[in-house]
Parts: C-alpha cells; structure tokens; sequence
C-alpha cells in the first residue's frame, strides 16, 4: 500500500520537475492599484527569471542572472551595470547622459549568501507561481531583489538610486491587492481600477499601457513585454548619448534643489519641443523690461490681486520644460535666472542670443542687456532670419547663447550650444 502511495508521489515530482525544465519562456503581468504600476516578469526556459520591468511614472527594467543576482538597472535617467565579484564586493557601472562612472561598492558576504539562499527558495516556487504575477510580487520577490539593489546604490557616491525608488516600492504589498493580469477578465478588471484612479494617481506610463493593451486578446503579455524591451533599449541608448544642454541644464536644476527624479521629469516634458503655447508677450518686445523671475523669489511682496498671475508664473517656472528648447528671450531669461546660482546670484551684464538654422544665411539674434537694476533685462539689438531661396535648412539647427560676465582674473564668457530640432527655430520675435 505504501508503495502504491509514493509511486503517484514520485510520478508527480518528476512531472513538475520536467515542467519547470521545459516550461517555454514566456510573461507574466500584474498590475498594482496601490501605486498605479505594472509589472512584467519576463522567465527563459525553464521559469528562470530574466528580468523584471515596471512601469509607472516612469519604466525601470532589472536584468537577472540565473541565481538572481540583478545584471542591471535601467530607466530614462540612467544605466547601472553590475559585477559581482564573489560575494565581497560589486562594480557598478552609471552611466547617465552619456558618461560612465565606474565605483567599486564593498559588500557583506553574508547579506549576499543569504540573498541567494532566499532566492533559492523562491526559484522552488516557481511552478506555483507560473502564469500568477501577483503572487510572485506578493510572496516577496520584487522585494527580496529591490533589497540588493537598494544595497549597492546605497553604497554609490551621491544619490543616484533615488532614481529607482518606484520601482523597488512597486511589489510591496498594499491593502489594495495586486491584480494578475494574464487573463482578458483580469485585463478587464484591471484597467476599470486603472480609469478609478486616473484624476488622483495617473501615470504616462501605466495610461500608454492600458490604452494601448486593453484590447488584446492572444499572446497580449508577449507583445507588452515586447513594447517594453524596445522602451528600454530606447532609454538605454539615451543614457549613453552625451546631450551637452539636457546635462547643463540637469547640473543647473540640481543645483537649485531638485531632485533626481524632478529633473528626470523636467527634461521629458521639454523632450526637445517648443512650447506652442509659449509666444513672445509685450515683456519680451525691444526696448521692454523684462524680469527674470525674481517673483519666484521667497519673502518678495505681492500686490493685492497678483496671486493668481504669481500662481501660473510659478507653475511655468517649476516645469522648465521649454527651457530644453528655447523659444522666446523669456526662455533664455529663466535659463540665466536659474545660472546665476553659479555666480554667487550675479547676472550677466550681456547675453547674446544666435539661432542657426541655415547653411548659408543668417538666422534670428538678439541681444539681452542688464538694466541698471541689475534684476531685469532689456531685448536690444534684434536682427530676424534672412532666408536665401536656395540656402538650405540645416538637419540640426542650434541656439548659441553667450554670457558676458564682469568677472575678475577670469575668462568674461561662458558660451552654450543647445541643438534644436529642424523646422523649430524661430525666425522672428
């Protein structure tokens, strides 16, 4: 009779053993309405974990090793490459608009030991939670890996790990449950809790996926991961990209107290466009004054009735967006208010402003003088584009801007370059 017992017990491990070694890769995909983020769990052959991407505010893709190590971490602000050597310590790679630091993050062994003893663990439960997103996320998996990454960021010079909070927070367990989404009906369910939450928690990230997945019908978790990986191959080339303005203005923005990630944000929502609702007011017109943000400034004074102009200037102000491709002279006044940081709160007497669109001819310059109040500033010396009909329009024009500075035993000039995108440049004022 015992026998007979353990013959179907044997029979049922070596069933599930085969089934874990010759389970196909395939994803799974949960979605969390405690923090509005999707999550694809991406398994080789075999339910071996390969990599764990989510999306929120943004997209952080983890790539695994077979014991669960993480190989890398990336989304649009940056690029960690890791090296485990042995258990003692790890080399990690930044790299962040395309410079690469390289740190050596010391490690204690027996974290590192006793992260892949967990993971062994988990990996034994893979069977069980093959095709259940949310039970992975729940049992503890995002966890057990966020842990170790949030362990050697930690070790990094400055603050770079803050980039990927949101996705180390995203598997934590809520008293919202985590909705396995591999099934229309939960897709279903899913995206009516998403569309619940959409005025006070919505996200770019998770509104492209539910609108443009909810749809889908066979093998929609493959195309999802799919989308995902061509994201993140997108965001990874972007790291290694050296775009000289997007860093200065980054350097400026941390500068004045933004976070990691707020500049992250700052930078997106620029994304190398104009502002089509940005034009030259009367402010910006030759021979007008025009501050350069000292409203913004903390303990000025306000007239009775400008709170709500101060309101919308402020909301400008902390969205910087067109300053990534500056239109008007106001976009270049924001620019230097926020510089002067740099200069211990002086301004630049002069700032001349070239944009070079053609090959030939000239584009729109003008120049911004200092007023004797040493706040605001002037539009003076305006020269608009001249054409020729056969000059060519260059594939990258640029805006040239020059800082005239009274310093002393120092160089009078700082000169930028921002490479604007073809057909954005204004010719006129």
């Amino acid at each position: 009779m015992k026998r007979n017992i353990l013959i179907p017990m044997f029979c049922l491990l070596g069933t599930l053993s085969l089934q874990a070694q010759i389970a196909p890769a395939h994803t799974d995909v949960a979605y969390n309405s405690g923090n509005n983020t999707v999550t694809a769990l991406h398994y080789g052959r075999g339910n071996t974990l390969e990599s764990i991407t989510v999306t929120g505010k943004t997209q952080t893709t983890i790539q695994l090793s077979p014991n669960g190590q993480p190989k890398s971490i990336s989304n649009e602000y940056a690029t960690i490459e890791y090296t485990f050597a042995g258990t003692s310590n790890v080399t990690a790679h930044q790299t962040v608009n395309g410079k690469t630091k390289t740190e050596k993050v010391p490690m204690n062994s027996e974290s590192v030991l006793y992260f892949r003893k967990q993971w062994a663990n988990l990996k034994n439960k893979a069977v069980e939670y093959a095709g259940k997103a949310d039970k992975f996320l729940e049992g503890g998996g995002i966890e057990l890996v966020g842990g170790i990454v949030k362990a050697i960021n930690g070790g990094l010079a400055g603050s770079i790990g803050v980039c990927f909070d949101q996705a180390l927070e995203a598997g934590k367990k809520t008293d919202n449950p985590i909705i396995s989404i591999n099934t229309l009906e939960n897709l279903q369910k899913a995206s009516n809790i998403h569309l619940s939450l959409k005025d006070a928690a919505g996200d770019a990230a998770t509104e492209w996926f539910f609108k443009n997945y909810r749809e889908l019908r066979d093998g929609w978790s493959d195309m999802v991961y799919n989308d995902m990986m061509t994201k993140d191959r997108h965001q990874r080339e972007n790291n290694r990209k050296e775009q000289s303005w997007r860093m200065e203005l980054a350097t400026l923005l941390l500068e004045a107290g933004h976070t990691p990630e707020e500049v992250g944000d700052i930078l997106r929502k620029g994304g190398g466009k104009p502002d089509n609702e940005s034009k030259p007011d009367d402010r910006t017109k030759p021979g007008n004054d025009t501050k350069p943000g000292d409203e913004t400034k903390p303990g000025n004074d306000t007239k009775p009735g400008d709170n709500a102009d101060k309101k919308k200037d402020d909301e400008k102000r902390r969205d910087y967006g067109n300053l990534v491709n500056p239109q008007t002279p106001q976009d270049i006044i924001d620019y230097v208010n926020l510089r002067k940081g740099r200069e211990g709160g002086k301004l630049p007497l002069r700032v001349n402003v070239f944009y070079e669109p053609y090959l030939l001819s000239s584009g729109l310059c003008y120049d911004l003088v200092l007023n004797k109040d040493k706040k605001t500033y002037s539009v003076k010396l305006v020269n608009e584009a001249l054409k020729i009909d056969y000059d060519k329009e260059l594939d990258e024009p640029t805006c040239r801007i020059v800082l005239w500075y009274a310093r002393p035993f120092d160089k009078g000039t700082d000169e930028i370059v921002i490479k604007m995108k073809k057909g954005q440049v204004p010719s006129k004022l």
